[in-house]
This record gives structure tokens, sequence and C-alpha cells, in this order.
């Protein structure tokens, strides 16, 4: 199949997924994909829980990811942070099996920074360094027959509560995922999907996407 027809074999596929708002093909048929939705019922094979230090997951996608999951996902996660100094530091990440949620095979935790006023350059390395953490947990890790994982959803980390703007979370998560495919080619993630339900959010992730597909056609 040359890379043509498969760049055009990906695209058919993504079309047909009407929760899909935009979205880039590379030349190797890697995509980025900018779609609406709940992450928990996703059909990727992993998803990232923008979680906090604590593995305390109140509401929102961290919320929803829990009680999917299932009581052992937090005790595990706790008996994580215990052995581990007792907390996951901001930029930092780590990856736990399924549990109750059949439809993937792995959950991140990826912990991002909390903005209480203005926006600085060590939170933007800080939300860089989470999904950096993030996809390369995911690149590296084989599930229980030894398969490596291809996909991953990943939310807006750090955009809700913990009050990082959401234009610039857009702008850093995108950022940060296109120069992973890029200075990554041997990687053996495939697909990186961007999700969430908040409107605003979305349209940012949109338009910085946009941008980067814009600068590439130049």
């Amino acid at each position: 199949m040359s890379q043509q027809t498969l760049v055009e074999s990906i695209e058919e596929e993504i079309k047909q997924d009407n929760d899909v708002l935009e979205y880039y093909i590379f030349q190797d048929g890697r995509s980025i994909i900018v779609k609406s939705g709940n992450i928990v019922k996703q059909s990727v094979d992993a998803i990232v829980n923008p979680a906090n230090s604590h593995l305390a997951h109140g509401g929102g996608a961290a919320g929803a990811i829990s009680m999917a999951a299932g009581r052992k996902y937090d005790e595990d996660g706790f008996a994580y942070l215990k052995k581990n100094g007792g907390e996951i530091k901001p930029g930092n990440a780590m990856i736990m099996s399924n549990y109750n949620i059949r439809n993937i095979k792995a959950i991140v935790n990826a912990v991002g920074p909390i903005v209480h006023r203005k926006l600085d350059q060590e939170h933007i390395d800080a939300l860089t360094g989470a999904v950096q953490s993030s996809l390369n947990l995911v690149n590296n890790y084989h599930d229980k027959q030894g398969d490596s994982l291809q996909s991953i959803a990943i939310p807006a980390i750090s955009a809700g509560i913990f009050g990082y703007p959401k234009d610039e979370c857009a702008k850093t998560i995108i950022a940060t995922c296109t120069n992973y495919f890029i200075t990554n080619p041997q990687t053996n993630l495939k697909r990186i999907i961007l999700i969430d339900m908040n409107l605003e959010m979305l349209d940012y992730f949109q338009e910085h996407l946009i941008s980067f597909k814009n600068h590439q056609q130049q």
C-alpha cells in the first residue's frame, strides 16, 4: 500500500466518526484527532487521567475514570504513592492497567500544574512534561498478551479546576503531541486523540491543530 493510499484509507475511517472535529494525518499514517466525547467510552488502547498529585480523583474526567475503573484502581494508586514518596509531582505520570474499563488496555495518571495566578514557563514545562511522560509510558507499555499500545486519548490536562488557561493548554498539548510524532518516527503509537466535552476547550484544540496543519502545508 502506498503512503497516499494509506493516508486516504485512514482519512476515510476518521471521517466516519461524527464526534471528530479536526484531524491531521502524517505521511506515514500516524494521526492526531480532536473530538468531543466521554474519555471513558473511547475505543483506544490507553486513556489519560488528569490526576492530582495524590491521586484523589474528584469530579470531571478524573472522577469519571475512577468511577468506571473501580475501587481497586484507587487502592492500587494509593499503594503506589505509599511506595514512591507519597505524591506524583506535576509534570510526571504513571501507568496502570485498565481495571474495569474493558474497552481500553491501560490508564495513565498524568499530573499537570496548578496555575494560581499568572501562567509562567514553569507551568508550561510541567504540562509539557505530563503529556510527554504519558506518551512515553504508553509507547513502552505492553498489554497482558505482550502487544504494544497504538492509541491514546488525552483530555485537557490542568485546564479545569487547576486553572491553566484553556487556550494556552490546547497550544501546549498540541505542540507536545505534534513534536512527539515528528521526533519519534519509530514510536509504537499511531494515533493521539485529544478529547473533551467543553466546547470552548474543543474550539482551542481545533484552532491550534489547524494552525499546525497550515504550517505543515506551507
